[in-house]
Order: C-alpha cells, then sequence, then structure tokens
C-alpha cells in the first residue's frame, strides 16, 4: 500500500497516487512525491513555476558552483551542524586544507561597505576549519560584490576597485587567524592578467607579508617571479598539522 503519510490526505493526492504508473502522470508524480535530488537549480527567468531542475545542465556549471559556495559559506556563519560535521569528516579523512570558494550576498556586501559585521561573517569559515583542525587558503576575490574572474572583459577594473578598501577589510578581518594558511590569488589567470595579477600579490603582501600567495592555473604553471609563492593546477597539500 502506497501512503506518502507526510502530506495530508486530498482527493488530488488519491488521484496521483492511483495514476501514478501511467505516463502522462509519472512525471508529476516524480515532481509531487519522489525525492529531492542533492541539488536542485532553478531559472526563473525561463522557469517561473520551478519544473526544470538545471543543476546538471553544463550551461549553468558556473552559476551552481557560485551559489553552492554561496550557501556552504552561510552555513560556516550559521554554524550549522551539517557543515562542521563535514570539515571534521574531512579531516578524519586525512585532509588537512581547504580553500574558501565564495562569500553569501551579506558577506559581500559587509565587505563592500567595511561595516561592523565584515570581521565576523568573513572569519566564521576560520572558526570552523580550526575546530575541525584544518588550515584554510582565503579567497579575497570571491568576497567581491561583482563576480571577480579572470575571463571577464571588465577583470583589470573590478581587480583595481577591489585592491582598494576591500581587500583591505578582508585580509585585516583574517590575517591573525591561526587556521589561515595563506591567500588565493585570481582564479586560473592567463598572461593577459598577468599585470593584475601582480598589483593583487603586492597589495596582499603589503597588508599582509606573513601569509604565501596560491595561484591555481588552468594549464600549465608560468613564470611569473614575485607572484606567487605557491601554485599549481589542481591543489597542494601542506604538513599535517593542526591550527
Amino acid at each position: 500500500m502506497v501512503a506518502y503519510p507526510d502530506m495530508d490526505a486530498s482527493p488530488t493526492k488519491a488521484w496521483m497516487i492511483y495514476h501514478r504508473g501511467e505516463t502522462d502522470v509519472a512525471e508529476l508524480f516524480e515532481k509531487g512525491f519522489g525525492r529531492f535530488p542533492a541539488e536542485e537549480l532553478y531559472d526563473l527567468r525561463v522557469d517561473p513555476h520551478h519544473l526544470r531542475n538545471a543543476a546538471a545542465d553544463p550551461a549553468y556549471a558556473c552559476t551552481l558552483k557560485e551559489l553552492s559556495a554561496q550557501l556552504r559559506n552561510l552555513l560556516h556563519l550559521q554554524r550549522d551542524p551539517r557543515v562542521l560535521e563535514q570539515m571534521k569528516a574531512a579531516a578524519d579523512g586525512g585532509l588537512n586544507l581547504a580553500i574558501r570558494w565564495s562569500a553569501d550576498g551579506e558577506t559581500k556586501n559587509a565587505v563592500a561597505a567595511a561595516d561592523g559585521t565584515a570581521r565576523l561573517r568573513i572569519r566564521s569559515c576560520l572558526d570552523a576549519a580550526q575546530a575541525a583542525g584544518l588550515w584554510v587558503i582565503e579567497a579575497p576575490l570571491f568576497a567581491s560584490k561583482r563576480r571577480l574572474y579572470a575571463g571577464r572583459s571588465d577583470f583589470h577594473d573590478l581587480i583595481t576597485s577591489f585592491l582598494s578598501a576591500p581587500l583591505t577589510t578582508f585580509v585585516n578581518a583574517v590575517k591573525d587567524h591561526p587556521a589561515l594558511f595563506g591567500y588565493y590569488g585570481p582564479d586560473e589567470p592567463g598572461e593577459g592578467q598577468r599585470a593584475d595579477c601582480d598589483a593583487y600579490a603586492r597589495a596582499a603582501r603589503k597588508l599582509d607579508p606573513g601569509h604565501p600567495l596560491f595561484f591555481l592555473y588552468c594549464g600549465d604553471v608560468p613564470n611569473w617571479p614575485g607572484i606567487y609563492n605557491i601554485a599549481g593546477a589542481t591543489g597542494t597539500r601542506v604538513p599535517r598539522r593542526p591550527p
């Protein structure tokens, strides 16, 4: 017998259950009664009724990645036990280093405005990592209100603006945290962004000369003397020592 007791009884429910095997009902039945997928993403501009899950669509991969990171950051801020357990599981599994991949909208606004909540919001991820025994590579540029990735045409203008007050707010909030390992540079930059990467490196080192800069490249690691301390195409492990 199919009951689905977590949904109140109704004529519509009874009809859907009875006809669930029919071709033109099966999809709607699955949407109403089936298990939710691990990730859901809906483009309300073309799908206002949330009927097409775009999470697996390659065209939305960047959006899914950014929003997922913002959600994780918000859960860190709220010290959600599910996130804390994930960090502990990562540490128990032998990992020792995490990279903050984004920031939620309120944190970005706080960094841009340099208001009193910025320090607390930024440090929440580091606090959770420290509790789990993990180091963190912080990514200041991901706290920009505008997505700062090397491929966009206005990258130079955006990073130049961020290197003033927002970068100072971010670095000053984290540089004394015991879980901080270093700083992440512009994501997968190319030769066309070398000058901007150099400006970022100089600004970050001026604010915090005690932590290294980590750059991740899409292809071969270029020879950029004085810009990065650590570079790679996939990731880097550091000696396992709790912060």
